[in-house]
């Protein structure tokens, strides 16, 4: 009887071992807005892995005319794109874990260094000026110190949230 049930326990154990998964990292993180940021914790991937935000949206660009202080909302802004890196050491924990805090947003040198037609405004005299960005995709990619991408969760369906016309926060389902 009990070589019975140790051929059964090993055999159990050898089932769990071949069912189980080779890879057991992940990440706990959360988007949020002031920009696009991401906050959490993400393990198993070793302490030589570089994990990256990136953000895509639409920016509400509002248009200032020269000498009068007339405003008018720029035509069809281009998509813009934002992204922020870090390394898992400079966030690490130990025994495998990581802190990540990540943002990404437009800047200042990225607005100046297109003309306001390029964001929509009526001429290049006007001075073009982002309101909020309406964050609609965000991608989580970490890689390995060999630069494989050993995990990568994608959310195309982002909206930004507002309060009475202002960006308070960024919603993507797959990361709450």
């Amino acid at each position: 009887m009990k070589k019975k049930l140790n051929s059964l326990l090993v055999a159990i154990l050898v089932a769990m071992l071949a069912i189980s998964p080779v890879y057991a990292g992940g990440t706990s993180i959360k988007i949020g807005y002031g920009s696009v940021t991401a906050t959490g914790t993400a393990w198993g991937f070793g302490k030589d892995a570089v994990i990256s935000l990136d953000a895509e949206g639409i920016p509400v660009v509002t248009c200032g005319a020269p000498g009068n202080g007339s405003l008018a909302l720029g035509q069809n802004p281009p998509k813009i794109q934002a992204t922020d890196s870090q390394p898992a050491a400079d966030g690490w924990l130990g025994k495998g874990k990581f802190l990540v805090n990540l943002e990404a947003d437009i800047t200042e040198e990225m607005i100046d260094s297109y003309p306001a037609t390029y964001w929509g405004c009526s001429n290049n005299n006007w001075n073009a000026n982002i309101a909020y960005v309406d964050w609609h995709h965000v991608t989580i990619t970490i890689v390995n110190a060999k630069g494989d991408v050993v995990y990568q969760k994608d959310d195309f369906n982002c909206h930004t949230v507002l309060d009475e016309g202002v960006a308070v926060d960024v919603y993507c389902p797959a990361f709450q």
